[in-house]
């Protein structure tokens, strides 16, 4: 029996499974829906479809500078346990979506998904369900960062629980001088989460909040030494 696109969109939106699957499922079964629907069953990639639904709040975020190219990115990675976020596949997983971002150039969520996933024939969305299904757990990549111009510094602190990927912008100082004072910077970034890149930057009305804040804390603390 014979199958149409629109046939494996059906599928699709059926089953939330991708795109290449669903057409598989329809190759393996003579276009017969039902039994497409069942093919994907057995194959556990329809389960792993519904996990998308469970909320994904742990999870990993890992940065990176290609030693060639010295592209730059910083990804994150979310999932459902802390237990899963740090087993092996789901950290080889992360690192190989931060491979995709500087091999491919993404300019979007949308692209990433439609990138073709690192070392595979597959994109990224329909990488992404095998892997649901491998490590059990809902997955899903939240957010990206890519630089491909100055000079950048990739941090992870504490097994992916912060990253941080500094760009620089520097003339006439050695290269081990500038990886340290990246890596400098990056430690003080994760330890501090600064808002702004410096004071200029950042807005009166958040200025004149903090300078409030700092005010009423002063005028507490010279009130309890009064007692």
């Amino acid at each position: 029996m014979a199958f149409t696109a629109q046939d494996v969109k059906t599928l699709r939106e059926m089953t939330n499974v991708g795109m290449m699957d669903c057409k598989k499922a329809l190759t393996e079964t003579d276009g017969d829906m039902d039994k497409a629907v069942e093919w994907l069953r057995e194959k556990g990639l329809a389960k792993a479809a519904k996990k998308a639904g469970r909320i994904a709040a742990e999870g990993m975020a890992y940065a990176d500078v290609c030693p060639k190219c010295g592209v730059g990115a910083i990804v994150e990675v979310n999932c459902e346990t802390d237990f899963c976020a740090k087993s092996d596949l789901f950290v080889a997983f992360v690192k190989d979506i931060c491979k995709t971002v500087i091999t491919e150039n993404p300019a979007d969520m949308d692209a990433l998904m439609n990138s073709k996933y690192a070392g595979s024939d597959l994109t990224v969305a329909e990488t992404l369900p095998e892997k649901v299904m491998s490590i059990g757990e809902n997955l899903q990549i939240r957010r990206f960062v890519r630089f491909d111009d100055n000079t950048s510094v990739a941090y992870v602190h504490a097994g992916g629980k912060i990253g941080v990927l500094v760009n620089l912008e520097v003339s006439g100082i050695d290269a081990a001088a500038v990886e340290e004072l990246g890596k400098d910077l990056a430690m003080q970034i994760a330890a501090m989460n600064p808002g702004d890149v410096s004071s200029d930057e950042i807005p009166a009305e958040v200025v004149e909040q903090e300078k409030a804040v700092q005010l009423a804390k002063a005028l507490e603390e010279g009130a309890a030494n009064t007692k």
